[in-house]
């Protein structure tokens, strides 16, 4: 995995979750470009380390349950000192979900199957399972209450989840997570504006548009 260094705003040494799902989906890219075989060993390395820090249910759901990583610990979001990790949520799913889209991305480009089995036990844990969107594709922040400080309701995470959770479906076929990803969509676009600005995060007063 790749920590963050110690620094003024982090007391210690830690791998952000969130932080891996973004590297992933970097080096990914740089695998897609030039087949790149260096690059292919740390993403191989990186899918093998998500899916050892994974809670698993059989092969079908799987969930990370920890924001960080420590010494080689998975540590609680209380325990990472850091100016972008002070929330006191438990671990958010959708924010995880995020590694759905450059696991699927990988898996189609190398027919691995670690990848795509991890990918699709996250996408179907993040629809099905996680509580974090209603049935009808909704993502609000109310969803959860006023007490929710700042995932919930988080637009960019969710619809990175959302494409990732349809590609996995393209790849297995399963129309049930197909479903699930449309009626994500067609929520979201009710949330933004006609030309084209999205609230940051759904549901709370006050918050910037990207």
């Amino acid at each position: 995995m790749f920590y963050r260094p110690v620094t003024p705003y982090n007391v210690h040494a830690f791998a952000d979750v969130y932080d891996q799902a973004s590297i992933l989906l970097g080096l990914v890219q740089w695998y897609l470009a030039d087949r790149d075989e260096r690059c292919r060993r740390m993403i191989d390395d990186l899918v093998a380390s998500v899916s050892r820090l994974a809670d698993w249910d059989g092969t079908d759901y799987a969930r990370i349950r920890c924001v960080a990583v420590r010494d080689g610990k998975p540590v609680a979001g209380r325990e990472v000192r850091s100016t972008e990790n002070e929330n006191p949520e438990e671990p958010d799913e959708a924010w995880f979900g995020r590694f759905i889209p450059g696991l699927a991305m990988y898996a189609k480009a190398t027919g691995k199957e670690e990848p795509l089995v991890l990918a699709r036990a996250l996408a179907r844990d993040v629809a099905f399972r996680s509580g974090r969107f209603a049935d009808d594709g909704s993502f609000s922040r109310t969803l959860h209450g006023e007490r929710s400080v700042w995932t919930n309701g988080h637009l960019h995470s969710r619809t990175n989840t959302m494409a990732g959770v349809l590609r996995v479906a393209a790849l297995t076929g399963e129309g049930d997570l197909a479903e699930w990803a449309e009626k994500v969509f067609r929520w979201t676009l009710t949330q933004g504006t006609s030309f084209g600005w999205f609230p940051e995060f759904v549901g709370r007063e006050g918050v910037d548009c990207e």
